[in-house]
């Protein structure tokens, strides 16, 4: 028997929408694959400026545990804001804006985890949230950052005949 999992790609797009700071400050949330995919995502809104991108490929992992089968998917989101060239207070000013959404998103995690808001959502690692930044020389124009964290949940791996020829 299949049961769905809990959708985390459109959980971390709506984040976006949810966030105070983020809709104040013109962030479009969206799905993208991959970091080349983020590209074209930016080049195709070029009205818009900054951007909440959720990468839709998750690397992840099934696993045994005492307590049954585990899958573990490593989901990626990106956080960019557009910045004048070179402007270093600009810049300056838009990575503290990414970083303070970025914090703001693993409180709004944290609070919707203790307080069982969505099933599903207390499988997320909030011990380990890696972060990168990309710099003024990453992208033309572009700053911010991208984190990963990973959700570990348990997936029915029982053997049914009826689902085989």
């Amino acid at each position: 028997m299949y049961t769905e999992q809990f959708d985390a790609l459109e959980y971390f797009r709506s984040l976006a929408e949810k966030n105070k700071l983020a809709v104040e400050n013109g962030f479009k949330g969206c799905l993208c694959s991959g970091i080349e995919g983020a590209q074209g995502v930016m080049a195709e809104y070029q009205k818009t400026a900054n951007f909440v991108m959720v990468d839709d490929i998750t690397a992840g992992a099934t696993r045994e545990t005492p307590d049954g089968f585990y899958e573990k998917n490593t989901y990626t989101v990106f956080i960019f804001a557009r910045y004048k060239q070179l402007d270093m207070d600009d810049y300056n000013e838009k990575m503290r804006l990414c970083r303070r959404i970025f914090h703001q998103f693993v409180s709004r995690i944290i609070y919707d985890q203790d307080r069982g808001a969505l099933q599903g959502i207390e499988s997320f690692q909030m011990d380990n949230i890696l972060s990168t930044e990309f710099g003024r020389d990453s992208f033309t124009g572009l700053c911010g950052l991208m984190f990963h964290i990973d959700n570990d949940e348990p997936v029915d791996v029982v053997y049914d005949a009826a689902e085989w020829v």
